[in-house]
């Protein structure tokens, strides 16, 4: 019955203690109250109060310190910032937004820590999702890249001989391992 509860950004354990019939605070798996052990871990989350600023960016040194130390990369999937990518005929140029890793509807932490710089794409996918780590949340993420159809290939190649390949009318395209100019002379002859 024990909570992970928060007062403001402030995490603490509490459990109903049965002998004194009341809540109370635990610090080090002892119950403040009477000093008897806690059972087990916390099973829920609970907000007691909420921190008194609301949800922020990270400040400047800061936003360009983790985007350096990402060598302007996405922290998910590391891509490129300003690279495009293509979903369904449109391409999408991938933007630089701040992640909460923690998302902030459960931490409501604006610590620098807790931000990392995502793409869209990536920061739509993971939404408000808890992760035991970044490995977990980037394979996560890849897979839904892959689901949602996401591509770093053109839907139309123009070759320089003026031949166009189109990812849609051509099954060619998912064999990575032949080359453009392979499929282009098949196309020609």
């Amino acid at each position: 019955m024990a909570r992970l509860t928060f007062y403001g950004n402030v995490q603490m354990v509490r459990d109903f203690c049965p002998f004194c019939h009341e809540w109370a605070l635990v610090r080090d798996g002892e119950r403040l109250c009477c000093g008897r052990r806690m059972d087990g871990l916390p099973t829920r989350i609970h907000r007691m109060s909420s921190p008194w600023h609301g949800r922020k960016l990270p400040p400047k040194e800061d936003r360009e310190r983790i985007l350096d130390a990402q060598d302007g990369r996405c922290f998910y999937c590391m891509r490129r910032f300003g690279m495009r990518v293509y979903r369904g005929g449109r391409t999408t140029t991938l933007k630089t937004v701040w992640d909460h890793q923690i998302p902030w509807i459960y931490s409501q932490n604006n610590d620098a820590d807790n931000f990392v710089a995502a793409c869209q794409v990536c920061n739509g996918i993971k939404r408000d999702f808890c992760f035991n780590g970044p490995d977990e949340a980037r394979v996560y993420i890849a897979n839904k890249w892959n689901t949602k159809g996401y591509s770093e290939i053109p839907p139309v190649i123009r070759l320089p001989n003026g031949v166009e390949i189109s990812m849609n009318d051509t099954r060619e395209m998912n064999d990575f391992d032949r080359t453009v100019e392979e499929i282009a002379e098949r196309m020609e002859g």
